[in-house]
């Protein structure tokens, strides 16, 4: 049973191979995309796609795979030693619905890092960089 199974498989590979090596042999070698459904076999038939595959990695008809790229370069940011408070800031914004009448409100904060103290905040129904410059301005008067 498995000299007869090991026989089959044998058979298939080498008809699927010369199938394989024609179809190649007419169409030009800077294919793309090989469509396992273009490969018939007389005795099994269409030959799958893992197959096909195979095949075309062993005779080396397959291009090398792409890279994917990032879009961006990811940098991780820099690690600061911090000892005491005022050494630096960030600034977060939050944002809501507000219930009923279809708009938003925003909330912008200026926090330091060292002990997590709010410095100071802007809130109201825009948020915008003549905002954000106010808050740094008025942070820094504190």
């Amino acid at each position: 049973m498995r000299l007869n199974a090991f026989y089959r498989s044998s058979v298939m590979s080498r008809s699927a191979s010369g199938c394989v090596s024609s179809s190649v042999a007419m169409k030009p070698m800077y294919m793309v995309i090989v469509s396992s459904r273009s490969f018939y076999d007389e005795s099994t038939g269409f030959i799958n796609k893992k197959k096909v595959y195979r095949l075309l990695k062993v005779m080396n008809l397959l291009q090398p795979q792409r890279r994917k790229r990032n879009a961006f370069p990811r940098r991780l940011a820099n690690n600061r030693e911090i000892t005491a408070s005022n050494q630096l800031w960030e600034m977060d914004v939050k944002y809501g619905c507000i219930a009923g009448e279809h708009r938003f409100f925003f909330l912008l904060c200026v926090l330091d890092v060292c002990d997590r103290e709010i410095i100071d905040f802007h809130f109201g129904l825009s948020c915008e960089g003549k905002h954000a410059a106010a808050l740094v301005q008025r942070g820094l008067w504190k």
